[in-house]
This record gives structure tokens, sequence and C-alpha cells, in this order.
């Protein structure tokens, strides 16, 4: 990679689960307040396959 070179990712996941409480829920949620925002619950996601979406040859290209 080069200096300044812009740099992109997708990731395709499985949903694991809607967490409303909890640990993940509650520092999330702790967080997030401070900056005056609320939330409702909290998507936990396992990835699938990650792919290159970055500028050039290599876009679109499975990464894992």
């Amino acid at each position: 990679m080069e200096k300044g070179q812009l740099i992109g990712y997708q990731a395709r996941c499985e949903v694991k689960s809607f967490e409303t409480s909890g640990p993940i829920y509650e520092n999330l949620r702790d967080a997030l307040k401070k900056l005056g925002l609320e939330i409702r619950g909290v998507w936990l996601l396992e990835p699938i396959e990650i792919y290159n979406q970055s500028i050039g040859p290599e876009v679109g290209k499975k990464i894992a």
C-alpha cells in the first residue's frame, strides 16, 4: 500500500443475536450516552467472508 491510498473492505456476516441487555449492550449504551445518543439494542455479527474493496486491481478479491 502506498501512502494516501484509499483502503476499503466489505464484510459479509451472519446475525448471531440482538442484545438488549448484558455487558456488551450496557458498555455500548453507556459510551454512546456520553455522546448524547441512545440505543435500543446491539446486533452481534459473525463474519463469514471479507472482500477487498480498495481502489485498484485487487478490488472484489476475497481476503478471508
